[in-house]
């Protein structure tokens, strides 16, 4: 992409790691420039985050433990225990030795690249109403939530879509994990940063109302000791992805390409892989259409990794567990066809019943989990013998046990 333009719209999470990625990428080869809203805020979503985040600050920005701290008000992230699932009824989803995840406070960090950035790149404050209007050989639109869903394929399973999310403000962390709790009305998650707790409790509204969420969740705020404030933001949500993400002209990344619930912090990784990806597009190394296809491929694993929890179920039978269990059911029958995913288990189940032996290596992920993350979770949930015996029923069979 030399002596070409990149635009970069939106200044929120997505287009701050953008805009810190191209930078390096491409370097001196190419103008890059920012549009955004002056008067639409950025949303501080994806304050969690799985293994990859970290490495991104460290080789793009430079960060170290004490930026995570002082800078990005964050915390390290050990993995994410869950409480009241079927199965072990509470267990960590933990992360190798030597890897850590991060709680960060999102706001801070676009804040971060805005003052980094600024001299470097061209930042123009404008309302724009189409990307038509960008004058760019290539256009990275993190423009935010769409208003029209009519290029999105929609979840047709997940069974949340409404959030309450309240700040809980404390002097120091008192953990240092994530929290995912199962709940009569669905599931909260617990986000520990420097200066404060994010509780968001997760629900369908057509199966229960606000008033329920704000009555159910003081027994979270009881339970772990947490002073709620008026900070609080409740909303509903879709999820979805793109039909087409990456035309010869546009590739789409955060909440302008997908949103799928925060189970298991997916969504920093995806825009990660995201921006990857529009960096082999605009240098010719593949086709919009091998991407499209490796995108769509991406968020249906996604998908069907979050509905896994709800395939196992809760301590809970309510009509929202009812509801989900029977919403995760065709997703785990696609799962568990799918060969890159048998041989993600196979692999795990040898590692697990030969610890004395040299281990399988099979390295390619199913969404962001590779086969040890599969395994402690299917163990932990209780639903072993229940994904072995739906592999068995599909084509392709191959006995795991």
């Amino acid at each position: 992409m030399k002596n070409k333009k990149l635009a970069i719209v939106g200044k929120g999470t997505a287009g701050s790691m953008a805009i810190s990625y191209f930078s390096h990428f491409l370097r001196e080869k190419g103008e890059i420039e920012l549009y955004y809203d002056p008067n639409s805020p950025e949303q501080a979503v994806g304050e969690g985050t799985d293994l990859t985040f970290p490495k991104f600050l460290s080789d793009n920005l430079s960060l170290n433990s004490e930026d995570l701290k002082n800078v990005l008000e964050g915390t390290y992230k050990r993995g994410i225990r869950k409480i009241d699932y079927q199965g072990s009824g509470d267990f960590m989803h933990t992360f190798p030795i030597g890897s850590s995840g991060i709680h960060f406070n999102a706001t801070k960090f676009q804040e971060l690249i805005f003052n980094k950035f600024k001299s470097q790149i061209k930042f123009s404050p404008t309302n724009l109403k189409s990307n038509l209007d960008i004058d760019a050989t290539h256009i990275i639109d993190c423009s935010g939530r769409p208003n029209d869903y009519t290029e999105y394929h929609q979840s047709k399973n997940i069974p949340v879509n409404s959030s309450h999310i309240v700040q809980c403000y404390w002097e120091f962390p008192k953990f240092d994990y994530t929290l995912t709790i199962a709940r009569p009305y669905g599931w909260v998650f617990l986000i520990p940063l420097q200066n404060r707790c994010s509780v968001g409790y997760l629900y369908n509204n057509t199966i229960n109302n606000l008033e329920e969420i704000k009555t159910d969740i003081q027994t979270i705020f009881q339970k772990y000791n947490l002073i709620p404030s008026n900070k609080i933001n409740s909303f509903s949500f879709n999820n979805y992805y793109k039909k087409e993400n990456f035309t010869d002209r546009v590739s789409y990344n955060g909440n302008a390409s997908f949103f799928l619930e925060p189970l298991e912090a997916t969504s920093i990784t995806n825009i990660l892989k995201n921006i990857r990806y529009t960096s082999l597009l605009i240098t010719g190394k593949v086709t919009k259409e091998e991407l499209n296809k490796v995108y769509l491929e991406n968020l249906e694993e996604t998908e069907q990794m979050i509905m896994m929890h709800y395939f196992a179920g809760s301590k809970y039978n309510t009509p929202f567990w009812q509801y989900a269990y029977e919403k995760s059911l065709p997703c785990m029958n696609k799962m568990t066809s799918n060969l890159k995913f048998k041989k993600i288990i196979k692999e795990g189940l040898y590692n697990l019943n030969n610890p004395n032996l040299q281990p399988q290596i099979y390295e390619p992920e199913f969404s962001t989990w590779q086969s040890p993350s599969f395994i402690q979770n299917i163990s932990n949930l209780g639903i072993l013998k229940n994904i072995i015996n739906l592999m068995d029923k599909h084509p392709q069979k191959t006995k795991f046990i």
